[in-house]
């Protein structure tokens, strides 16, 4: 019995050693593999609209030698807004070498770069499309916190300034900046040289620049792929000025090489030169994209804004030199107030002019500054500072806006670079059209220009040009737009008009010569014809009388014979004198010839007065004896 009990007892405490040899093991596997899988979900896909990404093992330390890639995916017309919640990072020094968080705009480790982050306490980046990558790196020397980010993604309108970048000093780029967020970065192109004036195509999604180093324009895509080659303007250009009409789908470019405003279609790429004269130095260009008219500046001997037609008519001067103009670098178009808004680099002022050219007003005076470029959103425009900071020893330009009446300045962007022209866009107040021109090339073979009231008109490529007065469908103007009246035809037109009308005369006198000339032959035949006709029906004999009946009538017998007298004819030969034949008479009887002739004829037939008051020769009785 007792040692039947101390046999249970040994084997319950060995079974027990055994169990805790088992789940020990377990409990460590179990324990060392959620460790590894914590460290190893690192990265990922993210699909939902909110949610936090964070550094392995966050809020412990990370462990060192990671490269942890994260993408975020929204649904397609969504932007990525990335907050950060938390960054404490084991780094040295500022050039992020050691450990970092990196993002980028788009789902690929060559998408545009949103920044390198090591030393920071927090920051806000927001895509341009709906995805946004982040790569986390630790090296193996030191470890910290982490960094831990939250992230939205949403339907936001792009609203976004376009920035070129000269190669002053070692940054040559056009800068996308979202306005919202400052998220900024560097389009990736190759073979940048000195990019100057920049627009951009909502309807393709492009970005166009000019390069005064290149002498070209070219164009990619937002991100910067597709990059391609729109025109190559020649050795003297100096292309500092462009603008795009999406609408008419026109792209208008300033010359300062070779003194002209130049116009090339989108769809086409033909190249036309809409002004050559009395240009000295033009520099900034905008387009009323409703009414077809150009604005631009001239930073020449006497410096100018103006504007003309797309057709290079209605040419006008809006403001000239004196107390306003030394150096006017950039002009903004505000169709709503009827404004054209100016930046100069000399005066150092700001103003603006209204569309007719009645009235200036000035904004604002600041000394120092040095107006580059200049645009509009709302009521606010930017400016680029191109001024030098001599605190650092370095080149900086600075990007302020203002309010439209000069107030509420803010220092938005600097960059230690000489930062040129500047456009925004903002999807929320783009003008999608159609006007004159939006639609089937308004009906134009080579270049529609659009004219006020939603009109437009046809160039041809002589240098002419073609009124289409059909108005755009489902489309109306505003009464504030600007109008600006026609022009006098071209010498090319009116001699164009002139040779036309005299081919036109030319060309009527010989169709009437040619009909008279057919009426005069027809009467001519017609005559002929009838007297062909009488000649061969009328009778060529000469009808003896018979005998009349008791009514006065002449009696018709189908016995009565007629002779048709022997006639002869001779044959010609070239070899001897010819032979004579002779034909016999011919016998017929009266009704035989004549079946169809009334009985007041036959009468005088009989009677031989027809014969008697008609003259016969002998050929004519030959020819009828003989068609009988």
């Amino acid at each position: 019995m007792a040692s039947t009990f101390l046999y249970f007892i040994t084997f319950g405490i060995h079974q027990q050693v055994q169990a805790n040899q088992m789940i020990t093991p377990l409990i460590l596997c179990f324990f060392t593999y959620a460790i590894h899988q914590q460290v190893q979900a690192c990265g990922g896909e993210y699909t939902s609209l909110t949610g936090l990404i964070s550094s392995p093992l966050y809020p412990s330390q990370y462990p060192p030698d990671q490269d942890c890639v994260y993408i975020i995916r929204a649904p397609r017309g969504y932007r990525i807004t990335l907050t950060s919640v938390r960054f404490e990072l084991a780094t040295d020094s500022n050039s992020c070498q050691q450990d970092y968080v990196q993002i980028r705009d788009g789902e690929l480790w060559t998408s545009p770069s949103l920044g390198i982050y090591c030393n920071t306490t927090g920051y806000t980046r927001r895509s341009s499309s709906n995805t946004m990558w982040i790569k986390f790196h630790s090296d193996s020397s030191q470890s910290a916190a982490g960094f831990q980010a939250s992230y939205t993604a949403a339907i936001i309108p792009l609203k976004f300034l376009l920035v070129t970048e000269s190669p002053l000093s070692a940054y040559v780029a056009i800068l996308y900046i979202d306005i919202d967020t400052i998220t900024n970065f560097a389009i990736p192109l190759d073979g940048l040289r000195d990019p100057a004036a920049v627009d951009y195509d909502p309807m393709t999604g492009r970005v166009y620049w000019t390069d005064n180093v290149e002498k070209t324009i070219r164009t990619s895509n937002l991100n910067g792929s597709d990059a391609r080659l729109v025109r190559y303007l020649g050795l003297d250009s100096r292309p500092d000025g462009l603008c795009v009409d999406s609408l008419s789908r026109l792209i208008f470019y300033t010359d300062a090489g070779n003194k002209v405003i130049g116009m090339i279609t989108m769809y086409s790429n033909t190249h036309r030169i809409v002004i050559n004269s009395s240009l000295d130095m033009p520099k900034d260009i905008e387009l009323d994209k409703r009414n077809g008219v150009i604005y631009w500046s001239d930073r020449g001997a006497t410096p100018t804004i103006e504007r003309a037609n797309y057709d290079g008519t209605g040419r006008q001067t809006l403001v000239s030199g004196g107390e306003y103009l030394k150096q006017p670098n950039a002009i903004a178009l505000d169709t709503v107030e009827g404004r054209l808004y100016w930046a100069d680099g000399g005066t150092q002022k700001v103003g603006w002019v209204d569309l007719e050219g009645r009235k200036i007003s000035l904004i604002q005076q600041q000394p120092g500054l040095v107006y580059h470029g200049m645009d509009l959103y709302l009521n606010d425009f930017f400016v680029t500072d191109g001024s030098f900071l001599n605190l650092t020893q370095w080149v900086k330009t600075r990007i302020f806006r203002y309010g439209k009446d000069g107030s509420n300045g803010k220092n938005l962007f600097s960059h230690p670079s000489k930062l040129n022209d500047i456009r925004v866009y903002a999807e929320e107040i783009e003008d999608k059209g159609p006007n004159g021109c939006g639609s089937n090339n308004g009906g134009c073979s080579y270049i529609c220009v659009p004219t006020p009231g939603n009109r437009s008109k046809c160039l041809t490529e002589d240098g002419g040009s073609t009124k289409g007065e059909t108005p755009a469908t489902g489309s109306s103007s505003k009464a504030s737009d600007p109008t600006i009246p026609a022009e006098a035809e071209s010498v090319n037109t009116k001699i164009i008009i002139a040779v036309g009308v005299v081919a036109a005369v030319v060309g009527i006198n010989f169709i009437i010569t040619l009909v008279l000339c057919f009426k005069i032959r027809s009467q001519s035949n017609r005559k002929e014809h009838v007297a062909f006709t009488k000649r061969y029906n009328k009778p060529k004999v000469t009808l003896e009388p018979s005998t009349v009946t008791t009514n006065g009538m002449p009696a018709v017998d189908d016995e009565d014979i007629y002779h048709s007298p022997q006639f002869c004819y001779r044959e010609d030969n070239s070899n001897d004198a010819g032979e004579t034949n002779c034909e016999q008479p011919v016998i017929i009887t009266h009704r035989e010839l004549y079946p169809y002739i009334t009985i007041e004829k036959q009468s005088a037939l009989d009677t031989g007065e027809y014969s008697k008051s008609t003259h016969h020769d002998e050929h004519d009785y030959d020819d009828l004896s003989s068609s009988h």
